[in-house]
């Protein structure tokens, strides 16, 4: 499929195999250095956060272990999945190489690593009981590197959990199609992941059971052991949120963009 978004052509080849998106030739996004603009925090914070979706995502932790898994977030923009879990009293951490860590080291009051799972000191040798990567995977060089990484943080008896555009709308989409443009992407997604690719990433990476459901656009993975049975629980994570809503309502400033995100 080719796009052509502000004057620059941009190309997206179907693998035949595993009908997996890759952008051709690779182009990386600066996401250090895209900050004014498009990726500022303020925009990313107001329109992008996505705590509710995060909480569906956490839902798939087991309620019995819920409260004593340890959390870390590979690619965590502003860390509102670390606030929100931290808020009940769990542990939790993430890592992220935009500014967008910093806003939210700063607003939220978290511990946010600056930099990329693969090669940050903070986080060698340490194993987490939950792996979560939301909206990530679909933004990197190498997609099978970093699900391995993903994979190596994980405990044993824990989860990684990640989410990716659903690549479902493309497949009989035109250029002029908006939901193409918006699962591409151009300009910041490297590849939009199929179902069976994602599987695979997974399997590669020694996950021995996988997950995958469609949640709203969205490809949502859970991978580890056992989790065949595995599902996110929306009524709970519903009954969660709304209970962090409540109790941010009353501590956040009435008017400030962090508010803002919440509701």
């Amino acid at each position: 499929m080719d796009i052509v978004e502000k004057g620059r052509y941009r190309r997206f080849v179907r693998c035949a195999s595993c009908g997996t998106y890759l952008l051709d030739p690779l182009d990386m996004p600066d996401y250090g250095g895209r900050l004014p603009g498009l990726l500022a925090p303020d925009p990313y914070i107001e329109v992008g956060a996505g705590v509710d979706f995060i909480a569906m995502l956490l839902s798939a932790v087991p309620p019995s272990k819920m409260q004593t898994a340890r959390l870390v977030d590979v690619g965590c923009g502003c860390g509102f999945s670390i606030h929100y879990w931290r808020s009940f009293g769990r542990d939790g951490l993430g890592i992220e190489p935009s500014a967008m860590g910093f806003a939210g080291e700063e607003r939220l009051g978290i511990p946010v690593f600056h930099g990329v799972a693969g090669a940050a000191p903070e986080l060698e040798g340490r194993l987490f009981d939950a792996v979560l990567s939301s909206e990530v995977v679909e933004h990197v060089p190498d997609p099978s590197a970093f699900v391995r990484i993903l994979a190596s943080l994980r405990a044993t008896g824990g989860l990684v959990i990640l989410s990716t555009p659903d690549t479902s709308p493309l497949e009989e989409a035109s250029p002029d199609d908006f939901a193409a443009w918006e699962v591409l992407s151009p300009g910041l997604h490297t590849c939009v992941l199929s179902e069976d690719a994602l599987r695979k990433l997974c399997f590669d990476a020694g996950l021995p059971d996988v997950r995958v459901e469609r949640s709203a656009g969205h490809l949502v993975c859970i991978a580890g052991q056992h989790v065949e049975d595995a599902a996110t629980h929306r009524i709970e994570a519903r009954r969660e949120y709304g209970e962090y809503l409540r109790r941010e309502g009353r501590v956040r400033p009435l008017k400030t963009t962090t508010r803002t995100s919440f509701t």
